[in-house]
């Protein structure tokens, strides 16, 4: 337990280590009730000065993508498998989504729940901001607060949501009373019983295969928990599976990672967590961008024909032509989101609830220099794209779970014998799925920008043109009209799309620099490490299980509450289990309880 006295130097009892810790010692104190009161108390909202308006938060948080999850009618339709509510009457917040308080919400979806109204059919979808958005709340001299931090991980059980989603539909569909409701909300003054039985089929058709997928590609005994998902194993299934028609494509996504933070992301030369995109370029952001849509429900169907030469000896043409037209990306939606994030400042300490100590933060420099920077977290320019910064992917010890899956191999389906885009590679029956993604990347983009040639606002071409400018002098292209250069443009900013590092014996992940690291709480590429204190012990100090889900914020160890009492917490989070790993990243172990110390006060307030 914190003495009193290491209490008040945190800002004299006002600014707390977060209200699950006090809790404890206001008990120990007889200050149970009055901090009970305090808790329950709605906290204020604030915003962290990141260079965002309003206008660009609204912007963030409801743009479509052109994920589409469910017609939007089925899901305000949709009730609870347990408690027979309005599925999203609590604006999913059970499962740690925010509450969008802002005018431009959009009936009662949470932040980052986006509509796409492109189609007959309005389709619900889901944002960026639904897993880059987090609140921290804490005491400020007496008055709680919710401090908003955009482009952070959330703390959302993304599993836990999808589980209960199929969960209520498959219960809809099972119950005759239940489905009538559910039909006569959805189809209004159109029902009949003819057209509750053909919903009843479209309904049955999406919940078999939602339940399908969801099925086959959930892990079941190590779930993500609050705060993780295994993206890039869902972005593979999801490309190479459903929408490929190939079921046995689907595997477990048994490799949760921790939601990267969007701040300085544009800015790199490689991302990902293992470093497999290259990055650093509109264009190079907005394929990111469209590998995550594909694998957050868009629609993408690829159209397969044949042509070219005829194999004497089989009777059959050697190539297969790939079309890619048939998506739901949104890539206006996609671009307009990307130039936000490209303006997105970290998020600076909130030094007037807990101060910071001038000579500790000096102190920590040095150390930062010695320790951490050299070839680290303060790498050097790269020398394309002009001006990125070099993102180095290093070996250090941690889980090889998510990097091991990366490599993973998938049947080819309707791609196989087609060339690769931006490889030397002709597909075979079975290829990387990250080859596959790529393909399918590149070639949405080619389709949509050959598709409008003359239409500079289109995501994909203003993307194009707004790298010409940034990079004409290094003699990639000139700002010609897309029409004549759109795909020669892009084809080459893309060639830079798949660039792995080079293989070493151990799991490789990036590090990048650590600009308001303070609040991207639990760390290491697996969120298995809770706080950046617990980072800085060596690894066998670390803590072995811990509770996570609050948003109780910890300012002494830097991180969220780890205790059972904080509301939200599920403790749930086991080191031990596969993918889980806290080893690794051992930096800390040489240094002084006293480095450690001003180290963590210098991290802070960077």
């Amino acid at each position: 337990m914190i003495g009193l006295n290491r209490l008040r130097r945190y800002g004299r009892l006002a600014p707390v280590l977060g209200l699950g810790v006090l809790a404890a010692m206001a008990a120990a104190s007889g200050g149970r009730a009055q901090l009970k009161a305090a808790a329950v108390k709605e906290p204020a909202l604030v915003y962290a000065d990141q260079g965002w308006t309003q206008a660009d938060r609204d912007l963030f948080y409801t743009t479509s993508q052109g994920s589409h999850l469910m017609p939007y009618a089925w899901f305000k339709a949709l009730r609870r498998a347990d408690t027979g509510a309005g599925f999203a009457d609590d604006q999913l917040q059970r499962y740690g989504y925010l509450h969008n308080e802002s005018a431009a919400a959009v009936d009662n979806l949470p932040i980052g729940f986006a509509l796409d109204k492109r189609s007959a059919t309005t389709q619900l979808g889901m944002t960026c901001a639904a897993c880059h958005t987090t609140q921290l709340t804490y005491l400020d001299h007496g008055t709680s607060k919710a401090l908003r931090v955009d482009g952070a991980p959330t703390g959302a059980d993304f599993q836990r949501f999808l589980v209960d989603l199929g969960a209520a539909a498959q219960a809809t569909l099972d119950d005759s009373a239940r489905f009538d409701a559910f039909a006569r909300a959805v189809l209004s003054g159109d029902y009949s019983a003819d057209t509750a039985a053909s919903l009843k089929v479209e309904f049955g058709g999406w919940t078999s295969a939602f339940q399908d997928f969801m099925g086959r590609a959930l892990p079941t005994t190590a779930p993500w928990g609050p705060g993780r998902l295994d993206a890039i194993g869902m972005i593979f299934n999801r490309v190479s599976g459903p929408d490929l028609d190939l079921p046995d494509n689907v595997i477990r996504a048994d490799a949760p990672v921790s939601y990267p933070f969007l701040w300085n992301a544009h800015r790199q030369d490689k991302t990902q967590w293992n470093g497999v995109a290259g990055n650093g370029l509109y264009t190079l952001g907005l394929a990111r961008n469209t590998g995550e849509v594909l694998g957050v429900f868009a629609d993408y169907k690829p159209v397969i024909s044949f042509s070219g030469v005829v194999n004497p000896l089989t009777g059959k043409r050697m190539w297969r032509v790939i079309g890619f037209g048939g998506n739901s990306v949104d890539f206006d939606g996609l671009e307009q989101i990307e130039e936000k994030i490209a303006v997105l400042k970290p998020p600076p300490w909130p030094k007037e609830a807990f101060p910071l100590d001038a000579r500790r933060v000096a102190a920590g420099a040095v150390v930062f220099q010695n320790n951490c920077a050299k070839s680290c977290h303060e790498a050097g320019s790269a020398s394309y794209p002009p001006g990125a910064w070099v993102t180095p992917i290093q070996a250090v010890g941690t889980d090889p779970r998510m990097a091991g899956n990366a490599g993973r191999m998938v049947q080819s389906g309707p791609f196989e014998g087609s060339q690769a885009l931006v490889k030397v590679l002709t597909f075979d029956k079975q290829a990387t799925a990250v080859d596959l993604l790529t393909t399918s990347v590149v070639g949405t983009m080619l389709s949509e920008a050959l598709d409008h040639p003359d239409r500079l606002t289109t995501g994909v071409l203003r993307a194009v043109q707004l790298d010409a400018g940034a990079v004409s002098s290094g003699g990639l292209m000139a700002a010609a009209p897309a029409s004549t250069s759109s795909k020669v443009a892009l084809l080459s900013q893309l060639s830079t799309l798949y660039a792995p590092a080079a293989a070493t014996p151990e799991a490789s992940y990036e590090a990048r620099r650590l600009y308001g690291i303070w609040a991207t709480a639990p760390y290491l590429h697996n969120g298995s490490v809770p706080t950046l204190a617990d980072l800085l012990l060596p690894a066998s100090q670390r803590p072995k299980t811990f509770c996570v889900g609050t948003r109780v914020f910890d300012p002494v160890k830097v991180g969220f509450a780890t205790d059972a009492a904080s509301p939200g917490n599920v403790c749930s989070f086991d080191t031990a289990a596969p993918g889980n790993s806290n080893q690794g990243h051992d930096y800390g172990k040489s240094l002084s309880a006293t480095d450690r110390r001003n180290l963590l006060e210098y991290l802070k307030q960077l």
